[in-house]
């Protein structure tokens, strides 16, 4: 996870902008830069000690401070994430069974369920990696989006899951709906978890120079990212 975001971030200059604005609206570079920052500052040791004075008494700081476990779960949800409000305790994330048989087999989604008409060929199990997944989970501790744009979030500003018409859940998933989400209502696609995952994937950025510029000047030094 923090591999392929650091990527991104601080490769700024050279990301595709026509990736950006599938995913996100251009106004919004500098608040998606604030999150991808804002994730690599919590996986520093000791994590994020400088917050804001309306922020102090807020958690996870520090992405050690959130226990990933491994448990049986329902197909086909793959993970969950667990005490994601701000004054929450005991954060945790929990890959299921199902999910660590996708991300090992890659499995097709048109295998579960059996109708995928709605989604056809553009999204599959193929395309989930741990990475990716676990950033998606990393999001929905509320205290990230605060933590990255300097302020207490009410209920429909923190980053969420949004609605969408994915097979088998009405949510935005999979990188087709996160561009239709985006289509639709820009100001959703800012805080919709699958429109990070799929904006930071790596490689679709390697080959193509960004009219982005460069990252905007953030407190503190972000140091190399770990590449485990």
């Amino acid at each position: 996870m923090l591999y392929f975001v650091g990527y991104v971030y601080n490769n700024w200059a050279r990301a595709d902008p026509n990736i950006f604005e599938t995913y996100f609206h251009p106004f919004h570079v500098t608040k998606v830069q604030q999150v991808a920052y804002t994730i690599l500052r919590m996986a520093q040791p000791g994590g994020i000690t400088n917050m804001a004075g309306n922020l102090q008494a807020y958690r996870p700081t520090d992405l050690s401070e959130i226990v990933l476990l491994r448990e049986h779960g329902l197909a086909p949800t793959l993970a969950q994430s667990f005490n994601i409000a701000s004054r929450a305790l005991d954060p945790k994330i929990a890959i299921y069974d199902f999910g660590w048989q996708v991300l090992r087999n890659r499995r097709f989604l048109s295998d579960y369920p059996a109708d995928c008409s709605k989604i056809g060929s553009k999204v599959d199990y193929r395309m989930q990696f741990l990475g990716g997944l676990l950033f998606h989970e990393v999001l929905h501790f509320n205290n990230v989006g605060q933590l990255a744009w300097g302020t207490v979030l009410q209920a429909g500003e923190v980053i969420d899951d949004q609605a969408g018409n994915f097979c088998g859940a009405t949510k935005a998933y999979g990188p087709y709906q996160s561009r239709m989400l985006r289509d639709g209502d820009y100001g959703k696609a800012l805080i919709n978890n699958e429109n990070y995952v799929w904006f930071f994937l790596p490689d679709q950025h390697r080959p193509t120079r960004s009219r982005l510029g460069a990252p905007v000047k953030l407190e503190g030094q972000v140091e190399e990212v770990c590449r485990e």
